[in-house]
């Protein structure tokens, strides 16, 4: 089974470590959008999307380009990962 927690922890802690802003881990959520509330540039999304595919073993599709939020980084993960373990 794949931990959804462990995926946003993860996420979550990449996240700040790539931001230029000054965010605490309390300051992300699922909600938060990670071009507008984090200040990602479109280099820094295609780092996260390789750093991520290299992580957990994954591919990423064309899906990448509707990502906006931490969430739906969470949720296309863990669909990718749970597909390798049906």
């Amino acid at each position: 089974m794949v931990d959804k927690n462990k995926i946003f922890d993860g996420l979550v802690k990449y996240l700040i470590g790539e931001s230029i802003l000054d965010l605490k881990i309390s300051d992300i959520t699922l909600e938060t959008d990670i071009r507008e509330d984090m200040g990602f540039d479109s280099l820094q999304l295609n780092t996260m999307i390789l750093d991520l595919e290299d992580q957990y073993n994954i591919e990423f599709n064309d899906e990448v380009s509707q990502l906006k939020t931490v969430g739906e980084v969470v949720e296309l993960i863990v669909e990718k990962v749970g597909f390798w373990f049906r």
